[in-house]
């Protein structure tokens, strides 16, 4: 059996990120490191290059209620329903579906 990974915080994180940590209990002592490049979350290896590792955009999302992704006519949100519930999100993507369903007021595991 392998050992999990354990995940640190860049050197100098943005306080989003901090609060994470703080949260989360990372070590200093990690294999990987957690950061925002550009904007863009990031998980990297520690020898990595800033920028090279696994990415993560929520950017590109319409926060908007009327007609952007938060619209309770699309179909993500339809398929959820009404606000409120615990919903898993089991579609092993990069947590966009997920991101989407926890600013429509849902709770997700």
């Amino acid at each position: 059996m392998s050992t999990p990974a354990t995940i640190r915080i860049e050197d100098d994180p943005a306080p989003a990120l901090r609060a994470a940590a703080a949260r989360l209990d990372l070590h200093d002592d990690a294999d990987l490191v957690l950061g925002l490049v550009d904007d863009i979350l990031e998980l990297r290896t520690l020898d990595a290059r800033r920028g090279t590792g696994v990415r993560v955009d929520f950017r590109p999302v319409d926060l908007r209620t009327g007609a952007g992704n938060l619209s309770t006519k699309q179909p993500l949100a339809r398929a959820v329903g009404p606000r409120g519930r615990r919903v898993l999100d089991a579609t092993a993507g990069l947590g966009g579906d997920a991101f989407l369903i926890a600013c429509l007021g849902h709770h997700v595991v």
